[in-house]
């Protein structure tokens, strides 16, 4: 009996001692690591974006000034975090600003600037070609090391990308920006805002459907040494997307009455690009050989009309 006494005082014992030892253990264990943060103390928030589409880039062909872009700013704090303000950063890109070391032109991306701060949700921001001149100009001129920069100094293909760092009342910025994706709809709290970003452009307004073609060329090949003068054709234009055309027979004709002796017997259909109603395209022909394109858009008149060449030294008008 009092051996057995012994052992279940002794059993009981060694318990209540790892269990003290566990519990100090955890005391010192907080003590030296500080207790588990609350997630609910740091939940972050996002941006929630929508751009108007109508004001979407900058029209090279108006005044750059006056031209906007435009879009509505709204926070998400997962009601948690309280949001004081956005920050909203620009940074612009210069298209084919200088060289590299073969001579190509390459782009220039600048140091993020601030160009506002809003404090209102929702809101809409509108943002002009003067407001971006005046926020980048003097980033720009110390970079490039020139003494001014203004609103003429903008070409087509300039970009600029706007962020937006999130203030909380809490004392935080929050600046992880996430894709347009996560921000319209959170998969989990995050941090940061959204970007937006458009560049300096032309509605392109070529009209799609049938065209009639006249085209004259002169070919370096045997089998068709005389010059072609207004070879009459019909092409069909679609438009893929904004400033992207297909012409169902890009060489309207032409390379048939050329080299259907070679069994280039059918249409060849291509894609060319209209920036500011200037045209341009670049391909392989049938044969391989490089194709280059280039021409322009008359608005007023809907003609289009392209100088062409291809490796081999044909040349062609349509």
């Amino acid at each position: 009996m009092k051996t057995t006494m012994k052992n279940i005082l002794l059993k009981y014992g060694l318990a209540g001692l790892a269990g003290f030892c566990l519990l100090l253990l955890n005391a010192c264990e907080e003590e030296r690591w500080g207790k588990a943060p609350n997630p609910n103390n740091n939940i972050g928030a996002v941006t929630l974006i929508n751009v108007n589409q109508d004001k979407s880039f900058f029209n090279a062909l108006n005044n750059l000034a006056t031209e906007e872009v435009e879009f509505t700013l709204d926070v998400e704090g997962f009601e948690v975090t309280q949001v004081d303000s956005v920050e909203i950063q620009v940074t612009y890109t210069e298209t084919n600003a200088a060289k590299d070391l073969e001579g190509n032109f390459i782009d220039m991306t600048y140091p993020s600037v601030l160009l506002k701060t809003v404090k209102t949700f929702p809101s809409t921001v509108e943002v002009t070609g003067q407001e971006i001149i005046d926020a980048i100009a003097d980033v720009v001129m110390v970079q490039k090391g020139v003494t001014s920069f203004t609103i003429d100094s903008l070409e087509v293909g300039d970009g600029f990308n706007l962020t937006f760092p999130i203030h909380t009342a809490d004392g935080r910025r929050l600046t992880t920006a996430l894709n347009s994706d996560l921000c319209q709809e959170p998969i989990q709290p995050s941090f940061g805002g959204c970007n937006v970003q458009w560049f300096i452009s032309c509605p392109s307004e070529i009209a799609t459907g049938a065209y009639a073609a006249l085209t004259s060329g002169q070919s370096t090949d045997d089998c068709c040494t005389a010059p072609v003068v207004d070879f009459a054709s019909e092409v069909s234009i679609t438009s893929s997307s904004p400033g992207v055309y297909t012409v169902d027979d890009i060489f309207a004709g032409l390379y048939i009455k050329w080299y259907a002796v070679y069994g280039v017997d059918f249409k060849v259909s291509k894609d060319f690009s209209d920036v500011c109603n200037n045209l341009s395209a670049t391909f392989a022909d049938p044969f391989g050989g490089a194709v280059t394109m280039s021409g322009t858009y008359d608005p007023a008149t809907g003609v289009i009309t392209f100088q062409s060449s291809n490796e081999y030294g044909d040349t062609w008008t349509s």
